[in-house]
């Protein structure tokens, strides 16, 4: 199948899977009609950006792959006594997606589909969803809460839209975990500040991941460990993170990762993330560097202005300096409007 096909096999499956998901919702509310308070929400957004610069000659309008446009449907029910039952479904349909944008391409993917159980000793869930060690090493988001002006996903949108003829300096693409796959997780409750997950993946991977959110000082730290493994030894991954968010809206956060190869060096990755919040303000300066030896670096400065809740304004400017020349510098600019509503 070739690629122009496979498009169009894809955009007329995305209309069946949103039929689906819609479907989903509908038995969940008629089975929980009866059940002891039972929930139901429909969400979502809409994700729109300009991106300038790198191989792209003119203004590209994107739906920016950071975090695309997307629907979700979420729910909840008693069960087994004490115990309560949960599912996710959520479907990204992105029409020009900043992930292929010079290429004018179309992204429908599937990102949750799980069902779980949760009660006073953690959670079980099984499905499509965020592996155990998923967002380990992003840390700088849930320091700051700043997901546009700074951190990693802004690199990974500006390098894979601007540097696709230099694949192997594309970015932060294996900066974390597996990320979502399908697997059965557990995680643990929270014990003095801990939580522990892990994950039994498709693919014959597994993951371990412990986490840390407490409140030290004038602040808040938080902080992750997490380790990745393939049955094979290739593309093992191993992710740290730490980062303190002080109550006058400044924080700072570090991340590590590495990255196991069989036919090429392992490589490495590290991000340094400063965030300073003010009002409806949020501003960032990320350095970084990443490769076999560190030897392509980075730098990202941005904003976010959060003009209500659901609606967000953000723009970025970042430079990669990559050891084989091919440099580039990158500026974008866009808006999310994110939506909810209560069906139960």
């Amino acid at each position: 199948m070739n690629s122009k096909t496979a498009s169009k096999f894809r955009s007329a499956e995305s209309p069946t899977r949103l039929v689906i998901a819609v479907g989903i919702a509908t038995m969940f509310a008629s089975s929980s009609a009866l059940a002891a308070d039972p929930k139901l929400e429909i969400s979502g957004q809409i994700n729109a950006a300009m991106l300038f610069g790198g191989d792209i000659a003119d203004p590209e309008i994107v739906d920016n792959n950071a975090s695309g446009t997307r629907l979700r449907v979420r729910g909840s029910r008693d069960a087994f006594g004490t115990q309560r039952a949960f599912l996710r479904y959520e479907f990204q349909a992105q029409e020009n997606s900043s992930s292929g944008a010079v290429d004018g391409s179309e992204s429908f993917d599937t990102r949750f589909a799980e069902v779980g159980l949760r009660g006073g000793w953690g959670s079980l869930s099984l499905g499509k969803g965020e592996g155990a060690t998923d967002g380990t090493a992003e840390i700088s988001y849930q320091v700051s809460g700043n997901l546009f002006g700074g951190g990693h996903l802004p690199l990974i949108t500006v390098a894979d839209t601007l540097n696709r003829d230099n694949v192997s300096n594309v970015g932060y693409n294996y900066y974390d975990g597996f990320g979502r796959v399908s697997r059965l997780r557990y995680d643990s409750p929270k014990m003095w500040g801990f939580t522990a997950a892990a994950s039994v993946d498709s693919g014959d991977r597994n993951e371990l991941a412990l986490r840390y959110r407490d409140n030290v000082g004038p602040g808040k730290l938080l902080g992750n460990l997490g380790v990745a493994d393939s049955s094979d030894g290739n593309n093992d991954r191993n992710m740290l993170g730490v980062g303190y968010r002080h109550n006058s809206g400044l924080s700072f956060s570090y991340s590590y990762s590495d990255r196991t190869q069989f036919a090429a060096p392992d490589l490495e990755s590290q991000l340094l993330s400063f965030n300073y919040e003010i009002n409806k303000w949020t501003f960032s300066v990320d350095v970084g560097d990443q490769g076999v030896d560190g030897e392509n670096e980075v730098m990202n400065v941005g904003f976010v202005y959060k003009d209500s809740k659901p609606l967000h304004f953000y723009a970025a400017y970042t430079t990669f300096d990559n050891a084989d020349g091919s440099d580039l510098d990158a500026f974008f600019v866009g808006a999310r409007y994110t939506f909810a509503a209560d069906i139960l």
